[in-house]
């Protein structure tokens, strides 16, 4: 992900340098608004073409350049230090929930090991220096929305101040904003919930906080556990798996992967596609230590010698609302399975139901009976990236009128598809779908936005 905005980074300047050296008032130049979204390994960098404002006036220098970036992950940060680092017209404000970046791989390390978090993080006003560079810590709950600036009279002549294009907010409910930045460029970079690493996004932001968070966590879930069972055969489930293994012993650790389908494990996270089923081009690949049938091969072979045992079919919760089945954490939201949980004596486990079509969870755990059940003392569901999409960009509010509450998106309609990924074409530009006209859901791709 960090050369990936890298390279993201590397394209705002090329377009930076070439409007430089343009002497003309550009008054009707068409703008890009670059978005990068980094959803755990997935990142994706999204292009918005807006009809533009005056960025550039020609005064003898080029005015400053206001970039805003969302999100003080790999991809965030690495955006925000390398335009600062690299162009010295460009002024950066970065934004995050916490005050700390945070390798986030590592933390599988810290569930078993919890001391090593102090080696895991590091102030973003450390990492982020500069006369042109600033951090803004805002509280969770805040909803972010991008607009194209409304302001379409020029300045006075006697201004030194251009019209930015975009308007970049961060705010709650109907209060003013928190952060309210006109800006020529927008880098969105929130990431998404990669179970169960960055579970910790509703709290106070601090380093101290989190570290004492985590430690209760690990506490409440593995200070009585002698076995585990993780689901998900993707990078963070094959990794916990290992980190738990070690602490646990052999036998302890079992990791559900479920069937490798040909239908199915097209892309990484894909859950029940078998293990580690972004790397499967490297099955018929000699690669280097790994010999051949690639890295599946190799994952599979160490976590035998671990004690490891691989389940290749369908582990499925309990029922809704039972200990360690799905659950809502605010009202109307998704329900959603605990990320990790201890399973107490008394509770419904996870069951094996097989290797055949599962239509209906709930039922195929019924019909499964008793015997089926994976006994396990603690409960890791690793099943993939959750998109924060609409946590981000959604912000709520009450009616004063009708006293219900409203929310309103801060992206462009028609955007989102299914599962809360963005479209994007061919050239990761921001699109609708050609033939819904703009509704949200199907695949990725389409006609590309233009407003």
């Amino acid at each position: 992900p960090a050369s990936f905005a890298s390279a993201m980074a590397a394209m705002i300047l090329g377009i930076l340098s070439s409007a430089a050296t343009t002497p003309a008032v550009r008054s009707t130049t068409t703008l890009t608004l670059l978005l990068t979204a980094l959803a755990g390994p997935r990142t994706a960098a999204l292009s918005l073409s807006l009809p533009g404002g005056r960025w550039f006036r020609e005064r003898g220098a080029v005015t400053q350049t206001r970039v805003a970036v969302l999100g003080g992950g790999f991809a965030g940060l690495t955006a925000a230090r390398t335009l600062v680092a690299s162009h010295p017209g460009v002024e950066v404000l970065l934004c995050d929930q916490r005050e700390f970046f945070e390798y986030t791989p590592g933390i599988l390390r810290a569930w078993v090991e919890p001391s090593v978090h102090p080696r895991l993080v590091n102030p973003i006003r450390r990492l982020l220096r500069g006369r042109r560079a600033s951090f803004r810590r805002v509280p969770p709950g805040c909803a972010v929305a991008v607009e194209e600036s409304t302001v379409e009279a020029a300045l006075p002549a006697t201004s030194d101040e251009p019209t930015r294009p975009l308007r970049f907010t961060i705010g709650r409910g109907a209060e003013s904003p928190l952060v309210d930045y006109p800006c020529d460029y927008v880098v969105l970079a929130p990431g998404g919930d990669l179970s169960p690493i960055t579970d910790d996004r509703e709290a106070d932001g601090t380093i101290v906080g989190r570290r004492a968070r985590l430690k209760r966590q690990v506490e409440a879930v593995l200070s009585n556990a002698s076995s585990a069972l993780v689901v998900g055969g993707g990078l963070t489930g094959v990794e916990l798996a290992a980190e738990l293994a070690e602490k646990l012993g052999p036998g302890a650790v079992t990791l559900a992967v479920g069937p490798t389908l040909p239908r199915r494990g097209s892309y990484p996270g894909d859950p029940g596609a078998g293990l580690l089923p972004g790397f499967r081009d490297t099955c018929n690949q000699p690669l280097r230590n790994l010999g051949r049938g690639g890295v599946e091969r190799y994952a599979r072979t160490w976590l035998a010698r671990a004690g490891v045992s691989i389940l290749k079919s369908w582990a499925v919760p309990p029922p809704a609302d039972s200990t360690l089945g799905a659950k809502a954490a605010l009202p109307g939201a998704r329900p959603r399975t605990p990320t990790a949980a201890a399973r107490p004596q008394c509770a419904r486990s996870w069951r094996d139901v097989g290797s055949g079509e599962v239509l209906d969870g709930d039922a195929a755990w019924e019909r499964a009976g008793p015997e089926a059940d994976i006994r396990a003392d603690a409960v890791f569901d690793c099943r993939g990236i959750r998109p924060t999409t609409r946590q981000t960009y959604t912000r709520y509010r009450s009616n004063p009128d009708t006293g219900l509450r409203v929310s309103s998106f801060g992206l462009p309609a028609g955007v989102v598809g299914g599962g809360g990924w963005l479209r994007v074409d061919g050239r990761f530009r921001l699109s609708r779908p050609a033939a819904a006209g703009g509704a949200a859901g199907g695949a990725a791709g389409g006609e590309p936005l233009r407003p």
